[in-house]
């Protein structure tokens, strides 16, 4: 498989950066999509304000088990968001961390993302 990554950012009054994933395996003579569009990084942010504020990195792994012919993926994500309603303290958001990981299972057309996992936005 090959990967191909796809970056937009928008400076602003809210600002925002994202990155997505999508994997391509040959198949034939053309390529297959076997992952579209899943989002690996992602920052928001907002000047002045602890509101709507958070960033997320995700990481791919190869997995131990094998669906329909192909390798797991391992998702890691770590996680940063503001404190909602919080204030500032020296120009800084007070902030929660956390991580996740998932399992992305190969079934037979493509690697299934689960609900919310494939956008991550903050509301997502």
């Amino acid at each position: 498989a090959f990967g191909l990554r796809i970056n937009h950012s928008h400076n602003g009054g809210t600002s925002s950066f994202w990155e997505r994933l999508s994997l391509y395996v040959p198949n034939k003579s053309q390529l297959k999509p076997v992952l579209l569009n899943l989002t690996m990084r992602r920052s928001v942010w907002q000047q002045s304000v602890c509101a709507d504020t958070g960033s997320t990195q995700r990481t791919v792994a190869i997995g131990n088990a094998i669906h329909h012919g192909y390798t797991d993926l391992v998702l890691v994500a770590n996680n940063t968001e503001a404190v909602q309603e919080e204030k500032m303290i020296a120009g800084n958001c007070p902030e929660k961390k956390w991580s996740s990981d998932h399992t992305l299972l190969y079934d037979g057309v493509k690697y299934v993302i689960p609900k919310g996992l494939k956008f991550l936005w903050l509301n997502d």
